[in-house]
């Protein structure tokens, strides 16, 4: 999950998870209850599998 406000997190992470996961991921925006509610980006994904 990151802030929505850090644009280079953001970028960082959707790029390695995109590398990671050939593109089969989602992004979405979640309200976090706790210490206050506050926005998240969040990307979920399946990891692979170890041979």
């Amino acid at each position: 999950m990151q802030i929505p406000e850090n644009t280079a997190a953001i970028h960082f992470w959707e790029k390695v998870v995109n590398k990671y996961t050939n593109g089969k991921f989602e992004k979405t925006r979640k309200i976090i209850p706790e210490p206050k509610p506050h926005p998240m980006i969040v990307l979920k994904f399946i990891s692979k599998a170890e041979k």
